[in-house]
């Protein structure tokens, strides 16, 4: 990073840092999502790597343990460990303990992981490695515990990301300037 950072102007080093974390820590979920059967043991050692890789993104801007300053690296530092969180609650969620005729795991998974996509629960469930006749009982606690919980956004598909860019083409398509209200409350109902 010392030698990107030599290369590129402060503007562009910066965009560098926040495309190159806006990259890795999805992949990363990614990766936890598409992966088999994860134990106990791999989860723990994959959480304390993401935590040595939010440690390292932290400090990729300043090249040194101490903290960036402005309010853009607060920015970034809020992006890193909330992208870092995601990751790291859904490795805790898979570091609880599990017992087959229970469905604490359901209340576990809905306070660790915000996502309420039942798709995504059957495949922490699966990363798991709970058997298919106990995964019946928790999904059924899972729908009934997460009743009209609004849009659900299936993780681990590369077409499951909302950025910005779409957001700002569905509204500019929309015939948005950003000053008509009407517009704007078009656009979010």
């Amino acid at each position: 990073m010392p030698l990107i950072r030599e290369w590129l102007v402060p503007v562009h080093f910066r965009f560098f840092c926040d495309s190159f974390a806006s990259a890795l820590l999805p992949k990363l979920q990614h990766a936890i999502y598409s992966s088999g059967k994860i134990s106990s043991v791999g989860a723990q050692q994959m959480l304390l790597d993401v935590c040595y890789v939010k440690k390292l993104l932290t400090q990729v801007p300043t090249g040194t343990n101490a903290p960036p300053t402005g309010h853009a690296a607060k920015r970034y530092l809020k992006f890193v460990s909330s992208e870092a969180e995601k990751v790291e609650m859904l490795l805790k969620t898979l570091l609880s303990p599990y017992t087959p005729g229970s469905t604490s795991f359901v209340d576990t998974y809905n306070s660790l992981v915000a996502d309420r996509s039942e798709a995504n629960f059957v495949k922490v469930l699966d990363i798991k490695g709970i058997k298919k006749m106990d995964q019946a009982l928790l999904l059924d606690a899972f729908r009934s515990r997460n009743v009209d919980t609004g849009p659900k956004v299936e993780i681990g598909t590369d077409d499951d990301t909302l950025s910005l860019s779409k957001i700002g083409s569905k509204f500019f398509q929309e015939g948005g300037d950003g000053a008509s209200s009407t517009t704007f409350s078009r656009f979010f109902s």
